[in-house]
């Protein structure tokens, strides 16, 4: 639990985040599913929204600073690109890993849900549903 406190509780919030603390967060939710614990499911939750927020900020921050750098214009001196993205693509190229990441999350979440499942593994998976 430490280690996604760790993880979770960046202070740079519009910084990019890494592929690779993507990958251990998405370790520790597929190893962490079946806790017992109400307090450590809370806690998970907790940290998870934290995460989730700083992934939003971080997607927005980037499409803010592709959109100001499309409005400002080649610098001085240099030939002007040939305009071939439009403005969506741009933003699908930003948040790419981005929606990887929650399709990861939302396909464990889905595989957590069957019949037969414990209890703990379907609650876990349905609060992050939430989130």
């Amino acid at each position: 639990l430490n280690a996604l406190e760790f993880l979770c509780c960046n202070p740079k919030l519009k910084e990019p985040v890494p592929e690779f603390e993507m990958s251990l967060v998405l370790d520790f939710l597929s190893y962490n599913f079946k806790s017992s614990s109400s307090y450590y499911r809370q806690r998970c939750m907790e940290l998870l929204k934290k995460f989730f927020v700083r992934v939003r900020f971080s997607c927005n921050a980037a499409i803010r600073d592709k959109r100001k750098k499309a409005q400002r214009g080649p610098p001085p001196g240099e030939a002007a690109a040939p305009v071939t993205a439009t403005e969506g693509d741009a933003e699908s190229e930003v948040g790419a890993s981005e929606m990887v990441l929650l399709r990861r999350v939302c396909s464990c979440c889905a595989s957590s849900l069957y019949p037969g499942a414990s209890f703990e593994r379907s609650i876990m998976a349905i609060e992050l549903f939430l989130v």
